[in-house]
């Protein structure tokens, strides 16, 4: 506990509680079709249909609370059955990790596997692990592929058009193509 910050005290069902909004991870589903989003509060990205709430937490949530360099932990298959079958949300969320950890070319190989297998999101804002990648590592023409997809919809090309202008480390080309492909309205 930080000093003198102030703490809400709840007991519900034998369950004490003690909020405490400095120390959060918000994670969310925001449709049937989306995968699990971690919630980056330093640069949160939302799907159109993400609800207000999430929104407004966002911001607050650390990511840095995923221990990333922990040995994966596969859960008991008595409690939780078999893994199920590797589908696009398995690619995302390993490339979302990947991202996290700064492992640019790990995701741009996750999203070969994912790619070449067919798989693709219907939630448009899990590209964005891909197109930072691909802007990263000085591939306009895979933006360029992917520039109509992203800019159908006005709200998720809003958002890649700010996270790729603020990533450290692109080219000056890059940075004119991303002006150029998601920014120019």
């Amino acid at each position: 506990m930080i000093a003198r910050e102030r703490q809400e005290y709840d007991k519900r069902k034998n369950i004490i509680t003690y909020a405490n909004y400095r120390n959060i991870l918000v994670m969310t589903q925001p449709s049937v079709n989306s995968c699990v989003h971690v919630i980056n509060g330093m640069q949160s990205e939302y799907s159109p249909g993400e609800w207000d709430l999430i929104r407004e937490v966002g911001p607050y949530s650390e990511i840095e609370h995923i221990l990333v360099n922990e040995t994966p932990h596969t859960p008991p298959t008595v409690v939780f059955g078999p893994e199920p079958a590797h589908g696009w949300c398995y690619y995302y969320q390993k490339a979302d990790l990947a991202r996290q950890r700064g492992e640019w070319e790990k995701v741009l190989e996750i999203g070969s596997q994912a790619f070449g297998q067919g798989f693709e999101p219907v939630d448009l804002i899990e590209w964005m692990p891909f197109l930072q990648a691909y802007a990263l590592n000085g591939d306009v023409e895979h933006l360029r592929e992917l520039s109509p997809v992203v800019n159908a919809v006005p709200y998720i090309s809003e958002q890649v058009c700010q996270i790729l202008r603020t990533t450290p480390g692109l080219s000056n080309i890059v940075i004119k193509n991303i002006n150029s492909l998601f920014c120019a309205k």
